[in-house]
């Protein structure tokens, strides 16, 4: 456990330092496309690395390099709770949280059923080996269906409209410089 905690460390490091790049590319992108394009990489990420979840590079595992390189990826949960808060009106926000933590609840529950009845820790085959990972896999390819037929437009609602408040922020504090700026003239004038 010591020599997790010490692969781990610096992880705790590389995210602080990398949390601000997903408000860059927000910046510089827009919520929307943000949006879809982490959403998308973090599924091919984890499929794309499925097959190396056995390999270990220089005694380090794989599984946690995949969590490094997924790191700067980190900056997305502001997003998730920026549409959250976008779509949840406030009087529901104290309901909202208690369903979703309740969800949480519920899918580690059966999760942790299914991935103890999936695991064999004497496994010879590769499949076998890694079979809670292909199924953990599927899962959330799976949940694509639920995204694509209700999620995704509501998702994209709320980045559109973070977009244009942010827009209209932006708007304001150059019209309120402005103005600034023109009362410093006339008071020189």
């Amino acid at each position: 456990q010591f020599q997790m905690l010490v692969y781990m460390l610096p992880q705790v490091f590389l995210g602080i330092a990398a949390h601000p790049i997903i408000p860059g590319l927000v910046k510089k992108f827009g919520h929307k496309r943000v949006w879809n394009n982490v959403y998308f990489l973090e599924r091919i990420l984890d499929t794309v690395f499925l097959p190396m979840m056995l390999v270990n590079i220089n005694g380090f595992p794989f599984p946690l390099l995949t969590a490094y390189i997924k790191t700067p990826l980190s900056g997305i949960g502001s997003l998730r709770e920026a549409i959250a808060a976008k779509r949840v009106p406030a009087e529901y926000g104290a309901k909202y949280a208690a369903a979703h933590q309740l969800i949480n609840f519920l899918v580690s529950s059966v999760g942790a059923m299914l991935f103890t009845q999936l695991f064999d820790a004497e496994a010879k085959s590769v499949f076998v080996i890694l079979l809670p990972f292909i199924v953990g896999s599927i899962v959330r390819w799976l949940s694509l269906w639920s995204y694509y037929n209700g999620f995704r437009d509501i998702c994209w609602e709320a980045c559109d409209d973070l977009t244009a408040d942010e827009k209209a922020k932006e708007e304001k504090e150059a019209a309120e410089k402005e103005k600034a700026k023109t009362e410093e003239e006339k008071k020189e004038d």
